[in-house]
């Protein structure tokens, strides 16, 4: 086989080429990452089909004839397939590896047989203390296109951040130039700013107030309300931090 040069719009392949700049395959993808639509194989175009997990479960013709069928065990390992149109996407979307029989994650490889990474994970222990886990070994609930698995402690720390607006918050401690703020420098002060400075003039609905997280520590100081918005605070954070370990973004 020849060499082949995979073109990309973001994080999804939309081309292949060969050397000479011959077109190979078109894709037409999604929105979001690892959503093919559509191939376009020499004269032929085929369309994709996928489950709830995101795994390419058959192709089909211009006139809806399916043409190629695709079947996996919870691991990803093909136990079933119809039809000899070559198809890169497989199992939750992903490129296979006809030869090594590895899926392409982009930060790794993973091998269906095994149901592991076949390299660490490059995040270390923000992903674990597993380095080789796929999907926390629950691959049918989520996928991982990335690669990059974050932990549980990460996308729960990540939700609060998003939620209570954590982050401009933190930035109040921040040093940052005063004449980025319209605070004027005066011979033998500082430079840079600190917390009381920032207690006057304009610097301080920008830099000090966060509406969103005063109006959600304002409306706890009502102990008949705490209860309730302690519940749905929980609630909300719990299912952004399950969106997050499923998607692992």
């Amino acid at each position: 086989m020849g060499t082949t040069i995979f073109v990309y719009n973001g994080h999804n392949v939309i081309k292949e080429i060969s050397v000479t700049g011959s077109l190979l395959a078109r894709y037409t993808q999604a929105l979001d990452i690892d959503e093919p639509l559509a191939m376009l194989h020499g004269n032929t175009m085929s369309y994709y089909q996928a489950d709830g997990l995101g795994s390419v479960t058959s192709l089909s013709d211009s006139k809806g004839v399916l043409v190629s069928m695709y079947r996996y065990d919870s691991f990803g390992n093909l136990t079933a397939s119809t039809g000899s149109i070559s198809n890169p996407f497989r199992f939750t979307s992903r490129e296979f590896d006809a030869e090594t029989r590895f899926y392409f994650y982009r930060a790794r490889y993973y091998s269906p047989s095994m149901g592991r990474f076949i390299s660490e994970d490059p995040i270390g222990f923000a992903g674990g203390i597993n380095f080789y886990v796929y999907i926390y070994n629950n691959p049918i609930n989520g996928t991982d296109p990335y690669g990059l698995a974050p932990s549980f402690g990460d996308c729960l720390w990540k939700c609060m951040k998003e939620y209570f607006g954590l982050e401009s918050l933190t930035a109040l401690w921040t040093p940052i130039p005063k004449p980025w703020l319209g605070i004027p420098v005066y011979p033998g002060t500082n430079y840079f700013t600190n917390p009381l400075s920032l207690l006057r003039g304009p610097a301080v609905p920008f830099r000090f107030l966060n509406t969103r997280f005063l109006f959600r520590m304002l409306g706890r100081l009502n102990p008949y309300a705490f209860a309730g918005l302690a519940a749905l605070d929980a609630n909300l954070i719990g299912k952004c931090t399950y969106d997050c370990m499923s998607r692992c973004e």
